[in-house]
Protein backbone atom coordinates (compact mmCIF):
# COMPACT_ATOMS: atom_id res chain seq x y z
CA UNK A 1 0.00 0.00 0.00
CA UNK A 2 1.55 3.27 -1.12
CA UNK A 3 0.87 6.56 0.65
CA UNK A 4 -1.42 7.55 -2.25
CA UNK A 5 -3.34 4.28 -1.92
CA UNK A 6 -3.73 4.94 1.81
CA UNK A 7 -5.04 8.45 1.16
CA UNK A 8 -7.51 7.08 -1.38
CA UNK A 9 -8.57 4.40 1.13
CA UNK A 10 -9.31 7.15 3.66
CA UNK A 11 -11.21 9.28 1.13
CA UNK A 12 -13.26 6.34 -0.11
CA UNK A 13 -14.04 4.63 3.19
CA UNK A 14 -14.46 7.71 5.39
CA UNK A 15 -16.02 10.16 2.96
CA UNK A 16 -17.22 8.20 -0.08
CA UNK A 17 -14.99 10.37 -2.31
CA UNK A 18 -13.52 9.04 -5.56
CA UNK A 19 -9.77 8.31 -5.71
CA UNK A 20 -7.37 11.17 -6.44
CA UNK A 21 -4.50 10.80 -8.92
CA UNK A 22 -1.84 12.49 -6.76
CA UNK A 23 -1.05 13.54 -3.21
CA UNK A 24 -1.73 17.10 -2.06
CA UNK A 25 0.50 17.05 1.02
CA UNK A 26 0.26 20.68 2.09
CA UNK A 27 -2.81 21.64 0.11
CA UNK A 28 -6.30 22.54 1.36
CA UNK A 29 -8.03 19.72 -0.54
CA UNK A 30 -9.76 16.67 0.93
CA UNK A 31 -6.72 14.64 -0.15
CA UNK A 32 -4.44 17.00 1.79
CA UNK A 33 -6.64 16.68 4.90
CA UNK A 34 -6.67 12.90 4.53
CA UNK A 35 -2.88 12.76 4.21
CA UNK A 36 -2.39 14.91 7.32
CA UNK A 37 -4.71 12.56 9.22
CA UNK A 38 -2.68 9.61 7.89
CA UNK A 39 0.58 11.17 9.17
CA UNK A 40 -1.01 11.76 12.59
CA UNK A 41 -2.23 8.14 12.82
CA UNK A 42 1.13 6.84 11.57
CA UNK A 43 3.05 8.64 14.31
CA UNK A 44 0.59 7.58 17.01
CA UNK A 45 0.59 3.91 16.02
CA UNK A 46 4.35 3.68 15.59
CA UNK A 47 4.85 5.33 19.00
CA UNK A 48 3.26 2.28 20.64
CA UNK A 49 6.32 0.26 19.58
CA UNK A 50 6.47 -2.65 17.14
CA UNK A 51 9.19 -5.16 16.38
CA UNK A 52 10.09 -3.31 13.17
CA UNK A 53 10.75 0.01 14.91
CA UNK A 54 11.94 -0.90 18.40
CA UNK A 55 15.52 -1.58 19.44
CA UNK A 56 16.27 -3.21 22.78
CA UNK A 57 19.34 -3.22 25.01
CA UNK A 58 21.20 -0.67 22.90
CA UNK A 59 24.25 1.02 24.39
CA UNK A 60 24.36 4.69 23.41
CA UNK A 61 27.94 5.97 23.31
CA UNK A 62 28.47 9.37 24.93
CA UNK A 63 29.64 12.17 22.65
CA UNK A 64 32.43 14.66 23.46
CA UNK A 65 30.02 16.60 25.68
CA UNK A 66 29.17 13.47 27.75
CA UNK A 67 25.69 13.40 26.23
CA UNK A 68 23.96 10.36 24.74
CA UNK A 69 22.36 11.33 21.42
CA UNK A 70 19.32 9.28 20.47
CA UNK A 71 18.59 8.24 16.88
CA UNK A 72 16.70 10.74 14.73
CA UNK A 73 12.90 10.42 14.99
CA UNK A 74 12.97 8.70 18.39
CA UNK A 75 9.39 8.40 19.60
CA UNK A 76 9.99 6.72 22.94
CA UNK A 77 12.92 5.68 25.12
CA UNK A 78 13.35 3.83 28.41
CA UNK A 79 16.34 2.52 30.29
CA UNK A 80 17.16 -1.14 29.77
CA UNK A 81 18.68 -1.09 33.26
CA UNK A 82 15.86 0.43 35.31
CA UNK A 83 17.10 4.03 35.41
CA UNK A 84 14.57 6.86 35.12
CA UNK A 85 15.27 8.48 31.75
CA UNK A 86 13.44 10.33 29.01
CA UNK A 87 14.19 11.83 25.61
CA UNK A 88 14.84 15.54 25.95
CA UNK A 89 15.79 17.41 22.78
CA UNK A 90 17.22 14.25 21.21
CA UNK A 91 19.42 13.28 24.17
CA UNK A 92 18.98 10.85 27.05
CA UNK A 93 17.94 12.88 30.09
CA UNK A 94 18.36 11.38 33.59
CA UNK A 95 15.31 12.27 35.71
CA UNK A 96 17.06 11.46 38.99
CA UNK A 97 20.03 13.78 38.43
CA UNK A 98 18.04 16.22 36.24
CA UNK A 99 20.74 16.39 33.56
CA UNK A 100 21.61 15.13 30.11
CA UNK A 101 25.34 15.14 30.95
CA UNK A 102 26.01 11.51 31.86
CA UNK A 103 28.93 9.64 33.41
CA UNK A 104 28.50 6.31 31.58
CA UNK A 105 27.05 5.02 28.32
CA UNK A 106 23.35 4.33 28.99
CA UNK A 107 21.77 1.07 27.85
CA UNK A 108 18.31 1.81 26.45
CA UNK A 109 15.28 0.49 24.62
CA UNK A 110 13.87 2.90 22.07
CA UNK A 111 11.24 3.22 19.37
CA UNK A 112 11.77 5.28 16.22
CA UNK A 113 9.49 6.59 13.49
CA UNK A 114 10.11 4.46 10.38
CA UNK A 115 9.36 5.80 6.91
CA UNK A 116 6.11 4.74 5.24
CA UNK A 117 7.87 2.58 2.66
CA UNK A 118 9.87 0.75 5.34
CA UNK A 119 6.81 0.05 7.48
CA UNK A 120 5.41 -3.47 6.99
CA UNK A 121 2.41 -3.53 4.65
CA UNK A 122 0.11 -5.06 7.27
CA UNK A 123 0.92 -2.16 9.66
CA UNK A 124 0.36 0.36 6.84
CA UNK A 125 -3.13 -1.13 6.38
CA UNK A 126 -3.77 -0.72 10.10
CA UNK A 127 -2.56 2.90 10.00
CA UNK A 128 -4.85 3.61 7.01
CA UNK A 129 -7.82 2.03 8.81
CA UNK A 130 -7.22 4.14 11.94
CA UNK A 131 -6.78 7.26 9.82
CA UNK A 132 -10.02 6.53 7.94
CA UNK A 133 -11.95 6.31 11.22
CA UNK A 134 -10.26 9.47 12.57
CA UNK A 135 -11.00 11.35 9.34
CA UNK A 136 -14.63 10.25 9.36
CA UNK A 137 -15.06 11.38 12.98
CA UNK A 138 -13.69 14.81 12.05
CA UNK A 139 -15.27 15.41 8.67
CA UNK A 140 -17.86 12.71 8.00
CA UNK A 141 -21.61 12.99 8.03
CA UNK A 142 -21.78 10.98 11.28
CA UNK A 143 -23.54 8.01 9.67
CA UNK A 144 -23.49 5.38 12.46
CA UNK A 145 -23.49 2.48 9.97
CA UNK A 146 -20.39 3.79 8.22
CA UNK A 147 -18.70 4.42 11.58
CA UNK A 148 -19.40 0.81 12.65
CA UNK A 149 -17.85 -0.48 9.42
CA UNK A 150 -14.78 1.72 9.94
CA UNK A 151 -14.39 0.53 13.52
CA UNK A 152 -14.73 -3.11 12.44
CA UNK A 153 -12.14 -2.59 9.70
CA UNK A 154 -9.80 -0.94 12.20
CA UNK A 155 -10.12 -3.79 14.71
CA UNK A 156 -9.48 -6.41 12.03
CA UNK A 157 -6.47 -4.49 10.70
CA UNK A 158 -5.07 -4.14 14.23
CA UNK A 159 -5.47 -7.87 14.86
CA UNK A 160 -3.71 -8.66 11.57
CA UNK A 161 -0.86 -6.23 12.34
CA UNK A 162 -0.44 -7.52 15.88
CA UNK A 163 -0.41 -11.13 14.69
CA UNK A 164 2.24 -10.33 12.07
CA UNK A 165 4.30 -8.36 14.59
CA UNK A 166 4.18 -11.25 17.06
CA UNK A 167 5.31 -13.71 14.39
CA UNK A 168 8.18 -11.45 13.35
CA UNK A 169 9.60 -10.75 16.77
CA UNK A 170 10.70 -12.26 19.99
CA UNK A 171 7.52 -11.84 21.99
CA UNK A 172 7.87 -11.96 25.74
CA UNK A 173 4.64 -11.23 27.54
CA UNK A 174 6.48 -9.72 30.48
CA UNK A 175 8.15 -7.21 28.15
CA UNK A 176 5.13 -6.55 25.92
CA UNK A 177 3.50 -3.15 25.45
CA UNK A 178 0.47 -4.37 27.43
CA UNK A 179 2.64 -5.42 30.37
CA UNK A 180 4.52 -2.12 30.14
CA UNK A 181 1.21 -0.21 30.37
CA UNK A 182 0.07 -2.47 33.24
CA UNK A 183 3.24 -1.57 35.14
CA UNK A 184 2.38 2.09 34.72
CA UNK A 185 5.07 2.69 32.11
CA UNK A 186 7.88 1.31 34.25
CA UNK A 187 10.44 -1.14 32.89
CA UNK A 188 10.39 -4.64 34.33
CA UNK A 189 13.51 -3.76 36.35
CA UNK A 190 11.75 -0.95 38.23
CA UNK A 191 9.82 -2.16 41.31
CA UNK A 192 6.45 -0.76 42.23
CA UNK A 193 6.43 1.79 45.01
CA UNK A 194 4.33 0.62 47.95
CA UNK A 195 2.78 2.96 50.48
Amino acid sequence: MTRLEAVNYILNHAMGIRPVPALDTSGPSSAGDAERTLVEAERSIQASGWEFNTARDQEIVLNGSSKAALPADTLWVESAEGDRIIDRNGFVFDLDTQTDVLTANPKVNYTVLVSWTNTPVVVRRYIAAVAARMHFERWGNKDPMRLNVLITNEHQAKADATRADNRGGQVNVVQSASAWKFRGGRSSGTPFTTY
